[in-house]
């Protein structure tokens, strides 16, 4: 199906903390599915940018990206002003299956903005696990976190609040025992091969276990062929933009 580009005018730019900001966006558009993403045109730059959909407003067709200035595209966005006017392709990709059952969500990195939406459509008893670095990002996610309808459980890597360790580590310390829950995991691959390891070394002992996965797309939808991951057991690949981003953990093979 050809992906038709819609015009989106800022509502709010908000810095949240360190270099996370919340974009919220005037959209009329197709209602996105949790998991899905967006693909957002940052002038003057030629390729539109990728993001996970943090939320959704149906009733007043509000969208919102959560976003990391990191680069060039993200530097221009973190100065847009209410009123600038920008194309959006949306919605892209799969969304998550919604588990009925006890629901865990683990997040780290730019990985965090993909669990709240998903968070609000879950039925069932919710875990968020987000890794953050300090005590000052787990103060400003702690409270943009608090309509998730989620237990939310922060790890730092410094040590300044909540677990002191990486995220993988906080899930299977706080959940030992416990089996039989849907997992959903947004982050980076190294996260997803550490998260892998403890279901295989049965640390963690999830019934289900999918994963939304980060790629650079140049297109969003299966052209330029820049987001490939292997198959498990294949010498084939997914696309990320066009098979994903979520895919089930057992479908990817995970490198070291």
């Amino acid at each position: 199906m050809k992906k038709v580009a819609t015009t989106v005018e800022v509502l709010e730019n908000k810095l949240i903390t360190s270099n996370f900001y919340l974009l919220s966006l005037q959209y009329e558009g197709t209602e996105p599915e949790p998991g899905q993403f967006v693909n957002l045109s940052v002038e003057p730059f030629f390729l539109k940018r990728p993001f996970a959909v943090f939320d959704f407003d149906k009733k007043n067709k509000v969208l919102k990206l959560l976003y990391k200035k990191v680069g060039k595209g993200t530097e221009t966005m973190s100065v847009w002003e209410k009123g600038l006017k920008a194309e959006i392709l949306c919605p892209l990709g799969n969304g998550f299956d919604l588990a009925s059952e006890d629901s865990v969500m683990i997040a780290g990195g730019t990985g965090i903005a993909s669990v709240y939406y998903l968070s609000r459509k879950l039925k069932g008893k919710r875990k968020i696990f987000i890794g953050l670095t300090d005590k000052n990002e787990a103060e400003a996610f702690q409270t943009l976190f608090q309509e998730s309808g989620a237990e939310f459980i922060i790890s730092t890597l410094k040590g300044d609040y909540g677990f002191h360790g990486n995220v993988i580590d906080c899930a299977v310390e706080t959940l030992k025992g416990q089996k039989d829950y849907t997992v959903y995991a947004c982050g980076p691959e190294g996260m997803f091969l550490s998260l892998d390891q403890k279901i295989n070394e049965q640390k963690l002992l999830p019934g289900k276990t999918f994963v939304s996965m980060e790629g650079r797309m140049g297109c969003g939808f299966g052209v330029c062929l820049g987001c490939a991951v292997e198959k498990k057991g294949s010498d084939q690949f997914f696309y990320v933009c066009k098979d994903g981003p979520v895919f089930h953990i057992n479908e990817i093979n995970w490198k070291a």
